[in-house]
Formats: C-alpha cells, sequence, structure tokens
C-alpha cells in the first residue's frame, strides 16, 4: 500500500530535484529575492531580469529539499514571459489543488500535478510554494 509520502516521492519528482543544482543566479538582475520555509529552512533564492513589468530572465539559487527543487526547476523553464498575475495566479491554483482539492494546474504548468500527492502533508506545501513566493516578493518590491 502506498503512502502518501511515498506517493509524492516519485521517481520523476526526484529527478526534477536532482536538476536543481544546475540552476544559477543571475550576474545581473532588476529584482531579486528569497524565501524559506519556516518548516524545514528550505530556501529559493530567485533574480530577475525584467521588460517593464513581464520577466525576462530568471536565476535561482536552490537550497531546498526535494519538493523545494522540484518545484524551482519545473517553475525555471516557465517564468519568461510572465507577469506578478500570472505568477499569482498558477499559485493560486496549485493552492487551490494542495489545500482544497482543486484540480491539477493545466497547460503549461500541469507538471505541477506531481505535487497532488502532497494534499494531505500540509507541512510540505511551503516548500512546494517557495519559487513562487519568491518571484511575487521579487516583483513587488
Amino acid at each position: 500500500m502506498k503512502t502518501p509520502i511515498s506517493s509524492l516521492y516519485q521517481d520523476k519528482l526526484i529527478d526534477l530535484a536532482g536538476q536543481a543544482v544546475k540552476l544559477e543566479r543571475l550576474e545581473f538582475w532588476d529584482a531579486t529575492a528569497t524565501a524559506v520555509s519556516q518548516a524545514c529552512g528550505s530556501s529559493v533564492t530567485v533574480d530577475l531580469l525584467l521588460n517593464g513589468e513581464v520577466i525576462s530572465a530568471v536565476g535561482q539559487n536552490v537550497d531546498a529539499c526535494a519538493l523545494g527543487s522540484a518545484s524551482s526547476v519545473i517553475a525555471s523553464s516557465k517564468l519568461v514571459g510572465k507577469s506578478y498575475k500570472e505568477i499569482y495566479e498558477i499559485r493560486q491554483e496549485l493552492v487551490n489543488m494542495l489545500r482544497n482539492n482543486g484540480p491539477v494546474p493545466r497547460g503549461e504548468w500541469s507538471e505541477l500535478g506531481l505535487f497532488e500527492a502532497a494534499k494531505d502533508l500540509k507541512n510540505r506545501h511551503q516548500s512546494i510554494l517557495l519559487v513562487f513566493d519568491a518571484v511575487l516578493s521579487a516583483l513587488g518590491k
């Protein structure tokens, strides 16, 4: 029988988390912020280059658990071209999936469905959301 933990830590998620070491900070940026999980101490720092209010380049330093790392890797390829509003909306979809049994995000963000098994593991939610919290904080400055 699979437990919520064993369902969550599937091979795809572990593979993604391992890719976080390839993420690098930007040499120059317009906005930067760090989000830290109070539950486990994981942290994600994002650097953003902006074209007006739209992200044109992303750098990251990820010092996080497998969940925070995998989430950061998924987001890294999807943040360019997005605005604060779009990042806020996808974060809300992710929160709705995790906390309210909502649907898996659709379209380019559907890979976030990997975290669906974390619904009952509330202490893991903050780590999954770190990259989005850091981006929103950077854009809100």
